[in-house]
């Protein structure tokens, strides 16, 4: 893999590693991979490195222009994301990865293409932006599929997957945890 330098806030190598050992475990009809903040294309490299075992799709959603967005994690002077993407895409989407622009829930209102098996969040990380994510996405993982959140260590994406995920047990169950990633695994409809 040919991945793109680290900036602070993205994916560690360890982190990256999960990533690509939960997609290489997905089949086509177990689902698609859903990258929801796909920033420089760090984070999709891993997931595409492992869905190619399976041959899986891979959708990265993301505005890659963040003039609107706010928070922490957004870098506004940073207007060579998309440039970044693209560069890691060429050279580890393996050709799986489906790059799909916008906002996720503008995405999510014309998702057509099928249940997602693995869902990755990491897009805004205000607690009303994560809990729509998860609202809205979750409702496409089916029974066996899994859902990761990057920045669990950050207060307001804690609280988001504290009142879904976490609260709502006999659905979904803590699979594995690493560094700043956590993911869960639906265990009831």
């Amino acid at each position: 893999m040919n991945l793109p330098a680290r900036a602070p806030n993205e994916v560690t190598n360890q982190e990256g590693g999960a990533l690509r050992h939960l997609a290489a475990q997905l089949l086509q009809e177990d689902g698609v991979v859903v990258e929801v903040g796909s920033y420089r294309g760090r984070s999709m490299s891993f997931l595409a490195d492992g869905a190619k075992a399976g041959e899986v799709p891979v959708y990265c959603v993301d505005p890659w222009t963040f003039a609107d967005l706010t928070g922490p994690e957004v870098d506004q002077e940073d207007d060579n994301v998309e440039a970044a993407f693209l560069t890691a895409l060429a050279a580890n989407g393996h050709g799986l990865v489906t790059q799909l622009r916008g906002l996720s829930m503008d995405v999510l209102a014309t998702w057509s293409r099928g249940p997602v098996g693995l869902l990755f969040i990491d897009g805004a990380h205000d607690t009303p932006s994560v809990r729509a994510d998860l609202d809205g996405w979750t409702a496409h993982v089916p029974v066996g599929g899994t859902v990761v959140m990057h920045d669990m260590n950050y207060g307001p994406v804690y609280a988001a997957v504290a009142a879904t995920l976490e609260a709502e047990t006999d659905t979904w169950q803590l699979d594995g945890m690493t560094q700043r990633l956590k993911w869960y695994r639906r265990v009831a409809a």
